[in-house]
């Protein structure tokens, strides 16, 4: 996504971490006059230079951000995000803290409702034999993570990169189609239920998801009646990051 595609003015970001990407992300999303909640548990954290505020977990919330403004709020990313789909649904989520945030929130909110998610190895071995080869970085089917990338592993991303759809820029390699369309096309029939959140630039080195699609799965996984499979993703045009989960009653 870029100001070409959407606009962000007057829209409610959430840039999960203040670290490098947080920042690239929280300038730009000012800039466009979005209204932007930083998220870090270090209120000394890089982004800080560019919130107007500071509010701590223990204190009152305020939503009513202006926009062209931001907020930092000193608390754990997950618990955030988990805290304010319950007041409202940001328009856009950056993933920029470590790991992947959509499979922490989506474990921590299937126990919070009471069920109990493990690691699905028999679905990680499913799909990642299901994806085209030479896609998959890494396979750790013991905790259920499948990274996957364009990109070679000992090379780096030029930046900026548009993500053309037909090859990649750096290494010339062609795609077997968007990173995103692929991970769905794989996760078809090996999974009960399954999204793949798709991340789209917000800056030159930082993206979003919609808060709505989050938002969409963790209604539907808490509607499943246990024992089911879930997956879920985050993907841009070259490169995804999947968790599956194995849910039960607790």
């Amino acid at each position: 996504m870029n100001s070409s595609e959407t606009t962000l003015e007057g829209r409610l970001m959430v840039v999960a971490g203040g670290g490098h990407f947080g920042v690239r992300a929280a300038k730009h999303a000012k800039e466009s006059h979005a209204r932007v909640a930083i998220v870090d548990i270090n209120p000394k954290c890089a982004a800080a230079e560019y919130a107007d505020r500071t509010l701590w977990a223990h204190e009152k919330r305020a939503l009513d951000i202006p926009k062209g403004s931001a907020v930092l709020f000193i608390q754990d990313a997950v618990d955030f995000i988990l805290d304010l789909l319950r007041l409202t649904t940001p328009d856009y989520i950056v993933p920029a803290v470590p790991g992947h945030l959509a499979g922490r929130v989506v474990e921590k909110c299937l126990k919070s409702k009471g069920f109990c998610p493990s690691s699905a190895s028999s679905a990680a071995r499913r799909i990642a034999s299901a994806l085209p080869q030479g896609i998959v970085l890494n396979t750790d089917e013991a905790n259920g993570i499948i990274v996957t990338s364009y990109m070679q592993r000992d090379l780096v991303c030029k930046v900026p990169c548009s993500q053309p759809g037909d090859r990649c820029p750096t290494t010339g390699r062609v795609k077997a189609g968007p990173m995103h369309h692929v991970l769905s096309k794989a996760l078809v029939g090996n999974v009960d239920l399954s999204r793949v959140l798709v991340s789209r630039l917000v800056s030159s080195e930082a993206g979003c998801f919609r808060g709505a699609d989050l938002a969409s799965l963790l209604a539907d996984a808490g509607h499943f009646n246990p024992p089911y499979t879930l997956a879920v993703a985050t993907s841009c045009e070259c490169h995804g990051v999947l968790n599956l989960f194995s849910v039960s009653k607790a």
